[in-house]
């Protein structure tokens, strides 16, 4: 695995030697979906490697008080980063091969892995493993035409039912036009007189 990683680190490394600005429009964007499909697949790898770190406690044997603490000090990330990278990793090994597959073949970005991931995980807890099974397609279909939610809590609110189709957008408001008359006559009462007169 060292060596493929290496000889892809190096392919990626003559790419940041090409003048951009000479590379034809159609090819700038061919470029840029594959550069995106091998960001996702590359992160596919990597999840993999830290879930079979953490499992080894590769952390702990080294002196770290967890698997977080390790990639934080390795990899100079954020404490909250590299948690969020081990929970992801422990989801989709758990039991969302799915979503695995989907995201090494770069169908899905990690962010949509991680909100498809917490919500089979959801719905196989409470609907089953056949259902869990069915989550996984609808949600990579969505995830391809639709944004989905960014936010773990959406999959407490999933259900079967709910995966049938993607969720309504919220109801445009309706505003009440404003008067286009011409503006309404003050009237005030003369001071020297008790009668009412024009402003």
């Amino acid at each position: 695995m060292v060596e493929e990683l290496a000889q892809a680190e190096g392919a990626v490394a003559a790419c940041l030697d090409v003048a951009t600005w000479a590379v034809a429009e159609h090819e700038l964007v061919a470029a840029l979906d594959a550069a995106h499909r091998l960001e996702q697949r590359l992160a596919a790898v990597r999840l993999a490697l830290v879930r079979e770190l953490d499992g080894g406690g590769t952390a702990g044997a080294q002196g770290a008080s967890s698997t977080a603490v390790w990639l934080r000090d390795r990899l100079r990330l954020t404490v909250t980063a590299a948690r969020r990278l081990v929970d992801l990793a422990g989801t989709l090994d758990a039991g969302a091969p799915g979503v695995r597959r989907a995201l090494a073949d770069g169908a899905i970005s990690v962010e949509q892995a991680r909100v498809i991931g917490d919500t089979v995980s959801t719905v196989h807890a409470t609907a089953g493993a056949e259902a869990a099974d069915k989550a996984v397609g609808v949600l990579v279909e969505w995830a391809g035409q639709f944004d989905l939610p960014c936010s773990a809590g959406w999959a407490h609110g999933s259900s079967t039912t709910s995966l049938r189709r993607p969720p309504r957008p919220p109801p445009v408001p309706r505003w009440k036009p404003r008067p286009t008359g011409p503006p309404e006559t003050v009237m005030s009462r003369c001071p020297s007189c008790t009668t009412a007169a024009c402003a």
